[in-house]
């Protein structure tokens, strides 16, 4: 038996509808698909031939008898709008694809916000941030969440620089003070034991400074997005800029001490 003799179909209106098959009757209801499927057949396995347009779906609900079909319900309005397409792939692509699209002043909203927020990101002192990967909990492979972590700690290690550096000027000035009843070659020996102090302690904040700007330089090589390279390279560039300063500020306490020495030896 060919399928023209074991299917039969029975329109009650434009929409709903009786299926016949092999003996047995089901209500069904002819819905809108949201995508148009073109179906294609071939006769040499070579050249495809369009066959037609799938816009529509003829949809089975239910097994009825004879005397249930008059107070069947009649399928009206959002029951022939059909949420889902023909394939997994698209499931509700009714509401994904064709959902109301943002307004272009909304849009430029949220970009100036970004910009924004961005701008505040440099001008800040200091910045922590953390990135959390949303899907690693409900991962099938089991794999468990991620948790990035980058703390910009380089303004608070500057901080605590200046702060040791101001300390150990202050216990400078404090031996300064105990020791003004010394003899008068202690007191000309001050002076120089002072900035040698400076001096050495320059060197070891230089020094701090250059292992700080190779550390940042391998976060930024191995840096995941642009956003966070873009904050380590502004970084880098403070620190340089530092570290610039206090060389050009070692050198001059290093030509004062020169002179100081020969102006002795005089």
């Amino acid at each position: 038996r060919s399928i023209s003799e074991r299917l039969e179909i029975t329109f009650r209106d434009e929409r709903n509808a009786i299926v016949k098959f092999e003996g047995k009757q089901y209500s069904a209801t002819l819905v809108d698909l949201p995508t148009i499927t073109e179906s294609y057949r071939t006769v040499d396995k070579k050249q495809l031939l369009k066959t037609a347009d799938i816009c529509q779906m003829l949809v089975i609900e239910k097994e009825v008898a004879d005397s249930e079909i008059p107070q069947l319900p009649r399928a009206r309005g959002l029951d022939t709008v059909h949420p889902d397409g023909l394939a997994p792939p698209l499931t509700n692509v009714r509401k994904q694809r064709f959902r109301k699209r943002m307004p272009s002043t909304k849009v430029d909203a949220i970009e100036r916000e970004v910009l924004r927020l961005l701008e505040e990101d440099a001008q800040a002192m200091s910045i922590k941030f953390e990135i959390y990967d949303e899907q690693g909990e409900d991962g099938r492979a089991g794999t468990p969440s991620v948790d990035i972590i980058v703390a910009n700690d380089d303004m608070e290690f500057d901080e605590n620089l200046a702060a040791e550096l101001a300390q150990g000027l202050e216990e400078l000035d404090d031996d300064d003070e105990d020791d003004d009843d010394d003899d008068e070659s202690e007191e000309e020996d001050q002076p120089n034991n002072e900035r040698a102090m400076q001096m050495k302690l320059l060197g070891e904040e230089i020094a701090e400074l250059e292992r700080t700007i190779k550390k940042k330089g391998a976060d930024l090589d191995s840096a995941p997005n642009p956003i966070i390279r873009r904050r380590f390279e502004d970084i880098i560039q403070r620190l340089h800029q530092e570290m610039d300063a206090k060389k050009v500020q070692l050198e001059a306490y290093s030509k004062e001490a020169e002179e100081n020495e020969e102006d002795s030896k005089d």
